[in-house]
């Protein structure tokens, strides 16, 4: 470390021994004596060397330069290697230790900035609450005053990104003043072939026919034949929703209806419409109420259900947080054994545990997410508003849920631009 220990043999009759030290080559100053043979010092930085007489007397012997190890080591510190790990908005930077090292120095880039120093420690790790961005470490060893040269920390894949799912799910997409992370989305849908869930508001602010092709389309038009769409409130912006029918064409189902049902694998999969005031409704005796209902009818008892809807039943977004003119139809869908439900509007990821119709845990119940992480900007609840059963709340990456299905039940993964997995987990079908 900085501490330096000095040692020699005895001589016979010494009465002491005296010890000179230089830095850097300069003048060798007289540091201390001591009746002992060993003398311990807390040194500046520089290249250190000491020097020993014995007196006896008056008579002393001339300086002798004592030989040791190099501290610092004479030639350079090879390169460190390092990983980097992120969870959430934190990321954790570790390296092996290299030998006599005081400290480590750490740099960090976003976005392909310039390296800055971030920090320096005496360990082999360092925690970095991160701004959004793409975000690269770089490590170097410190040894005196030599210091190896910065490495570039690899972030490890764990586990390896997926390429291909049962079906992905994303919405609140793109918008055309402002930021929109939408590009890096639609990036990320190139890494990962399968279905496209989309939980609606696809082209901000109104879902005119204009911003679909000049906001979403640069994005995410190469995606649209994957997407099975539901509209959004911002899509109505626009009279009928004309701008969102026009753009998914038969995807989007009947305009005057905005729902249709799909079967995938084993699953049962409805895609619902929570514009209710603009389909007649969504309370008992509306068509799309009796809609679902004869539809599940038909459904064996024992197969999957899902859904896919704009608005979502619960949320911890503030002022869209209870969604109680979905009420009815979410009764309905929870007796005829309703798994999961996957939602956008809120500009966040939320995991909502198992609930019964009435907001209650319930391991029989179905599980709710919303994924509006699709490119707009991302907005925080206030603490206040947040459930007690969100069990997974990220509001600051921008990513889609990627589902796989089987007969029994499903496993998620909510995977941001970068390939990070920020939320998983698997789930069981109730009926």
């Amino acid at each position: 470390g900085n501490t330096i220990t000095v040692t020699w043999p005895s001589v016979a009759q010494a009465e002491k021994y005296v010890v000179y030290r230089t830095v850097d080559n300069s003048r060798q100053y007289w540091r201390g004596a001591t009746p002992g043979t060993t003398f311990t010092d807390t040194t500046r930085r520089g290249t250190i060397v000491y020097y020993v007489a014995a007196k006896v007397g008056n008579v002393k012997s001339a300086r002798t330069q004592c030989q040791g190890a190099q501290n610092p080591p004479a030639g350079p510190i090879a390169p460190l290697s390092c990983t980097q790990v992120t969870n959430g908005n934190t990321i954790t930077v570790t390296w092996p230790s290299v030998a006599q090292a005081e400290k480590y120095v750490v740099y960090r880039t976003v976005d392909n900035s310039r390296q800055y120093w971030r920090g320096a420690t005496p360990g082999t790790t360092f925690t970095d609450t991160t701004p959004r961005g793409r975000i690269v470490y770089y490590v170097a060893a410190k040894v005196g005053n030599v210091k190896s040269a910065r490495t570039r920390c690899q972030a490890p894949q764990n586990p390896p990104p997926i390429t291909s799912a049962d079906a992905l799910v994303v919405g609140d997409l793109a918008q055309c003043s402002g930021r929109n992370r939408a590009a890096e989305v639609g990036a990320l849908l190139d890494r990962i072939s399968g279905p496209i869930w989309g939980t609606g508001d696809y082209a901000y602010p109104d879902g005119t026919a204009a911003e679909y092709r000049d906001c979403s389309g640069p994005s995410l038009g190469r995606h649209k034949g994957r997407f099975n769409p539901v509209p959004g409130n911002h899509d109505y912006r626009t009279p009928n929703a004309a701008g969102y029918f026009g753009y998914f064409g038969a995807a989007a189902g009947n305009p005057d209806q905005g729902y249709y049902s799909q079967q995938v694998g084993e699953w049962n999969v409805l895609f619902l419409n929570s514009n209710c005031s603009k389909v007649g409704g969504c309370g008992r005796g509306s068509p799309q109420y009796r809609w679902i209902n004869q539809l599940l009818a038909t459904v064996p008892k024992n197969s999957c259900l899902a859904a896919v809807i704009h608005e979502p039943r619960w949320s911890s977004w503030g002022p869209y947080a209870s969604q109680d003119n979905l009420d009815s139809m979410m009764r309905l869908l929870s007796r005829r054994g309703l798994d999961l439900l996957v939602s956008g509007h809120g500009h966040h990821y939320e995991r909502l545990a198992t609930l019964n119709p009435d907001g209650v845990a319930d391991p029989n119940g179905f599980r709710q997410i919303t994924v509006g992480t699709g490119g707009v900007p991302l907005r925080t609840p206030a603490v206040a508003d947040v459930l007690p059963y969100s069990e997974s709340l990220v509001t600051d990456a921008f990513g889609v849920l990627a589902l796989d299905l089987t007969p029994t039940g499903y496993s998620w993964q909510f995977i941001d631009v970068d390939n990070n997995i920020l939320d998983s987990g698997t789930g069981s079908c109730t009926s």
